[in-house]
């Protein structure tokens, strides 16, 4: 298998994991996980926002890297 399958495939056992966090959640049983530390803070929705708006652009980038690479790159990059 090629580094970029390996990556495939690490991206969509990722994806499975969070979907059936989102299912536990939605169905009232999700827990809270083994060593999980007390939050230190509360983020205000503009830190939120930003916060979910710096991961969509990371989680757009490494889809694009990995199905459309750079073609002047030998491997994918999730530089800008």
């Amino acid at each position: 298998m090629t580094d970029i399958g390996r990556e495939v495939v690490g991206l969509i056992l990722s994806y499975a994991k969070i979907w059936r966090s989102l299912l536990d959640y939605d169905e009232g049983k999700l827990s809270v996980p083994v060593g999980a530390q007390p939050a230190k803070g509360v983020l205000r929705f503009e830190e939120a926002r930003r916060a979910l708006d710096a991961l969509t652009d990371l989680m757009v980038r490494l889809v694009m890297n990995l199905f459309a690479p750079n073609p002047y790159s030998a491997t994918p990059s999730l530089s800008h």
